[in-house]
């Protein structure tokens, strides 16, 4: 006999079980919460739930079943959402999977997640931008890991240029853009490439119209 998963409201009140045990009892050890989350099927039905439930297994210590509600569980909500939500839920899966690739140290899958994300914003102008400009991994991918920061820097580049109150400052953002290269570059040792960077910066801030100071990051 096929068991149900178990899915929202009944979902939700054991993710909420699960979490509040996390923070508060020695039951937050891998074995114990990978039992739990084993005991019966379990489907995610909303972006929120996705974000718990992938969560938890990861503090389960199971990365394949995490990527497994992102993938399975994320296709079945994209699919039943509105065409104009599509993109938004694309774009969070992805950040979704970008997050779990950079905490398991798999450079490939972080190079795939960003070449999605990339996807998205370019084959999607209704996408709304401003949500994911602003992610906390593109900085600590910037800052932290020098193998990615040029990614993250095209992709944070190509998200402000999908702003539409960004096109009085396309210049300044380009600049920044040089700028941020430029450091990336040189801490990949590639100090050629940095000056030429560093060169197209100041172009571009010649090239500016009279506007709000700019400040490379």
């Amino acid at each position: 006999m096929t068991t149900m998963p178990l899915t929202g409201q009944p979902l939700d009140t054991l993710m909420n079980r699960l979490e509040a045990d996390l923070e508060e009892s020695d039951s937050s050890r891998e074995s114990d919460l990978a039992a739990r989350l084993r005991a019966q099927p379990l489907r995610a039905d909303s972006l929120d739930a996705i974000a718990r439930l992938h969560t938890l297994w990861m503090h389960a210590g199971d990365p394949a079943a995490a990527r497994a509600v992102l993938d399975d569980d994320g296709a079945a909500v994209h699919d039943a959402a509105p065409p104009d939500a599509r993109p938004d839920i694309r774009m969070q899966l992805a950040l979704y999977r970008l997050q779990v690739a950079r905490h398991l140290g798999e450079n490939d899958a972080v190079t795939h997640a960003i070449g999605e994300m990339h996807d998205v914003v370019r084959t999607s102008p209704t996408l709304d931008a401003d949500r994911f400009v602003r992610a906390r991994i593109l900085d600590t991918l910037e800052y932290d890991h020098a193998e990615h920061a040029l990614d993250a820097i095209e992709l944070r580049h190509a998200l402000n240029g999908a702003l539409a109150d960004r096109a009085a400052f396309r210049a300044w953002d380009e600049a920044n853009r040089q700028c941020l290269r430029a450091w990336a570059l040189r801490r990949l040792g590639r100090d050629d490439d940095a000056r030429a960077a560093a060169e197209a910066a100041v172009a571009a801030v010649a090239s500016a119209e009279r506007g709000p100071g700019h400040r490379c990051r």
